[in-house]
């Protein structure tokens, strides 16, 4: 998909009222097909992560509409924000030809449904029978740091699919595929997103170059060594209290073979064996004890060439196993506790929910690193970080999606930062994806970053204003200086710290009372690293002393 435009006319978060992005002309053209991803720039507060979060709970609120979720826990006439404008291309549902997409609008007024129209027809009110086939296939949203914000609308949608999955396993249906298209990468996710592309993406050789070439460059990462899936099949117990038109509330335990009397809906990875015999076929050894199992993987070529066909070489595929299998994970057993989270419109913290076992998880996670079996956790934060961004991108291929990274090079160092743009470009275009399935929207506070943007792709955000383009500013960010993206953007002039600048300025003062120029000059030289601040001074220094 490709944004166009979004409006947003209630106040939301730090976000003005009447809040309004131009991303691009709702032009048909050839550019569409390029890579270019848009970054948020300007200082902390300014609203800029508020738009992914914005753009997150939309796609929710549209998410519960076009779903067989619980009308009790969603009101298809209130979301948050409640007034809003979208519009977007999208390619056609189940087109490999890009040339197919259509323009989108879609239209929320308060307290109303919202509606569609698609290539300019008439608008119709988005139901579970109209709209499902022009929202993006995934959003998926990545954050450096702790945004819960930005993870509201991921954490409740879940838990959505928990009580989905609940309702399936009572009806004995079939779970085949993930039931959302929202998708937030936390720690456990991305292992599952870095294991995807170690396994369905080459390293080159001595004759061709690989996708993948580049995480042996940086990281020197040269492949996954082992793995092990770790599965606990516990029973659901069914609480008898609950009636149909609430949700269904089940406890996670053991059944007493000899009380006949409980009501069990079975256990929690009944009809998921599909999925499950896959892995399991392709696991190097299994350990079974009770209702825990482990399938163990020692990776070579034969491991990954069996996984890539037992998964139809499609990287997503195998993916969204484990994306299934995480949101079993999520489950809030008691009512009241989901109730809650559902009805949240604002802020919500992970410590209000209960913390269970997990059915899934991820042991003896070794990747080969420097010829050496490392653990994942061993890497440090920014090489980390790199793999995550890096490996989301290069899994969605062909998939339409929207990805939304919060500062994703935070913890990089600012080697990597001058690379991060370079590097996700060269990458996407050796796995020859088609950018007009995807559209990249990132934060950042890095003028590296910003610098390898152009112009009309940088969205300069100040607070309680309407954000510009970079272009209509007449800033010229492509190749531009670092110092020059801080002094226009972020209103940085000083090239130094702050003490370091005070400290300057107090030899201004010195300066006027002193008649050994040169032994104050010596003496600034030798406290002081070199800096454009520090040969201004000594250059007024001179100038008033020969005055």
């Amino acid at each position: 998909m490709k944004l166009i435009r979004l409006k947003i006319q209630d106040k939301f978060r730090s976000l003005i009222e009447g809040f309004e992005i131009n991303f691009r002309e709702p032009l048909k053209d050839e550019s569409l097909n390029s890579f270019h991803p848009f970054c948020f720039a300007g200082l902390n507060g300014s609203g800029k992560s508020n738009v992914l979060e914005a753009l997150s709970s939309i796609f929710y609120h549209l998410e519960c509409i076009v779903n067989d979720y619980p009308v009790f826990a969603y009101d298809a006439k209130e979301s948050t924000p409640n007034e809003f404008e979208l519009e977007y291309f999208i390619v056609q549902e189940n087109s490999t030809n890009t040339d197919d997409f259509d323009y989108i609008y879609i239209k929320k007024e308060k307290s109303e449904v919202p509606k569609m129209s698609v290539n300019n027809d008439t608008p119709l009110e988005i139901t579970k029978s109209f709209g499902k086939s022009y929202l993006p296939d995934l959003i998926v949203a990545y954050s450096s740091g702790e945004n819960e914000t930005i993870s509201l609308p991921y954490v409740k949608m879940k838990l959505f699919q928990y009580d989905q999955y609940l309702k399936d396993l009572k009806d004995k249906a079939i779970f085949s595929k993930p039931k959302s298209s929202l998708l937030y990468i936390d720690y456990e996710m991305s292992q599952a997103v870095l294991l995807t592309i170690l396994l369905f993406f080459d390293f080159g050789d001595k004759n061709e170059k690989g996708v993948l070439d580049i995480l042996h460059e940086e990281i020197q990462i040269s492949g996954m060594q082992q793995f092990t899936i770790n599965l606990n099949n516990n029973w659901q117990e069914l609480i008898s209290a609950n009636t149909e038109d609430t949700l269904i509330e089940a406890k996670t335990e053991e059944p007493n073979k000899k009380d006949n009397n409980k009501n069990y809906i079975g256990r929690i990875l009944d009809y998921l064996e599909e999925q499950i015999d896959k892995l399991k076929d392709c696991a190097t050894s299994k350990y079974e004890k009770g209702d825990y199992t482990a399938y163990s993987f020692l990776v070579d070529e034969n491991t990954k060439k069996l996984i890539r066909s037992k998964f139809k070489n499609d990287p997503y595929f195998f993916f969204s196993i484990f994306q299934m299998l995480h949101s079993l994970n999520e489950r809030v057993e008691e009512n009241d506790y989901k109730y809650e989270v559902y009805n949240s419109k604002g802020f919500y913290t992970d410590y209000k929910r209960p913390t269970y076992s997990h059915f899934f998880y991820f042991t003896h996670y070794y990747i080969n690193k420097n010829d050496n079996k490392r653990l994942l956790r061993e890497l440090s934060d920014g090489e980390q970080q790199f793999l995550h961004t890096l490996g989301i991108c290069l899994m969605l291929q062909k998939k339409r999606a929207l990805l939304l990274l919060d500062e994703p090079e935070t913890h990089f160092n600012p080697d990597w930062r001058s690379k991060f743009i370079d590097i996700l470009r060269r990458t996407l275009q050796a796995s020859n994806d088609n950018f007009m399935f995807k559209d990249i929207v990132l934060t950042s506070h890095s003028p590296f970053i910003i610098s390898d943007c152009f112009p009309d792709k940088v969205i300069v955000f100040e607070k309680d204003k309407q954000p510009k383009n970079a272009n209509d500013l007449g800033i010229d960010t492509f190749g531009t200086s670092v110092n020059i993206i801080t002094n226009k953007i972020f209103k940085k002039k000083n090239t130094i710290g702050n003490y370091s600048m005070e400290k300057l300025n107090e030899y201004k003062i010195i300066a006027k009372t002193t008649n050994n120029i040169e032994e104050l000059i010596d003496t600034i030289n030798e406290e002081f690293g070199d800096s454009i601040e520090k040969l201004l001074l000594i250059k007024e220094i001179q100038e008033n002393y020969k005055k």
